[in-house]
């Protein structure tokens, strides 16, 4: 594994539940939810969030990538969910991150190879460089979710 990629909340600037440090998947679901289509994994962990809460959902609109999401919830259309690694890519203004909890929903960052298989020179020397920068690029998104103007999770 190179990483662990937590969900956090993706809020508008002003909404309600900015005030709060933390949200939980019931707040979410207590908003218009916007979600990535069904054919994303970042949509099976979302689902699967909801279904451990035990919560129904009324998704209001599917967006194929996060983009469009981070977009809609900017303009206060709704509220959503999507990794923490994700959020200062969407640097937009409106937009705040919280952490989720109820339950704490993470992803594993790996590489997967074939067993039995010899990785290409070339894919064996990306790999052994990935495996070494991974603390340092999870540390650098980290202070970038940090020092972003709008995104913010304390």
């Amino acid at each position: 594994m190179l990483a662990s990629d937590r969900f956090a909340a993706l809020l508008s600037r002003g909404h309600r539940l900015c005030r709060n440090p933390s949200v939980t998947w019931r707040d979410l679901a207590s908003e218009p939810f916007i979600a990535l289509s069904h054919d994303t994994s970042v949509r099976l962990y979302t689902d699967r969030a909801f279904a451990q809460a035990d919560i129904t959902v009324e998704t209001i609109i599917e967006c194929a990538n996060s983009a469009t999401v981070g977009g809609l919830v900017a303009s206060g259309l709704g509220v959503s969910a999507l990794p923490s690694l994700v959020h200062p890519l969407m640097n937009l203004a409106g937009l705040v991150s919280r952490r989720l909890t109820g339950p704490v929903v993470s992803r594993d960052l790996c590489i997967v190879t074939r067993t039995g298989r010899v990785l290409s020179p070339a894919a064996a020397e990306l790999v052994a460089h990935l495996v070494t920068k991974a603390p340092e690029i999870m540390s650098q998104a980290k202070l970038a979710l940090q020092h972003a103007p709008a995104l913010r999770e304390p």
